[in-house]
């Protein structure tokens, strides 16, 4: 197995020994992506796994690179709900409002699971001014709106894209 596809699966499996002997070998490691796009830290996204992300932003992985699909860490997290990675990522200066091929943010997919937890988590980070973001659809205004509300794929394609 190559050296960068041990340095993925590391980050799959939460293998801090393998990451951090890889990195101390080759810093140039961290751009590594696998057959998808995905860097280590798409991919520890995707296993929630904060101590990876963490070790890896402390290197200092790219927290908005983008996969084949033009998705980031973010976007993942956000799409499976996942405060604790979506918080941290946040945190460290990921981008929340690049949007994939299919036109979505990372803040569409927490609208698509309303998650209020999530939701809440972006509101710390997003701009409150609705004419800052397309279509003027805000974590605030969400969360707002009446707390048993489910907002359905039509209305969020609507308002996060402004069509």
């Amino acid at each position: 197995m190559s050296v960068q596809k041990t340095f993925l699966s590391a980050a799959t499996t939460g293998d801090t020994t393998t990451i951090e002997n890889a990195y101390l070998q080759d810093k140039t490691i961290l751009a590594a992506k696998d057959a998808d796009g995905r860097t280590a830290l798409h991919l520890a996204a995707l296993h929630k796994d904060v101590k990876i992300l963490e070790l890896l932003l402390n290197y200092g992985i790219e927290p908005s690179a983008t996969d084949n699909q033009g998705q980031t860490a973010l976007h993942i997290a956000a799409h499976q709900s996942s405060l604790a990675v979506v918080e941290l990522l946040l945190k460290r200066g990921a981008n929340w409002s690049i949007r994939d091929h299919d036109g979505n943010t990372a803040l569409s997919y927490a609208y698509q699971q309303y998650s209020v937890d999530v939701l809440s988590c972006f509101l710390q980070y997003t701009p409150a001014c609705p004419s800052e973001i397309p279509g003027g659809l805000t974590p605030e205004i969400v969360l707002r709106s009446s707390a048993s509300r489910k907002w359905t794929p039509l209305q969020i394609s609507v308002n996060a894209h402004g069509r």
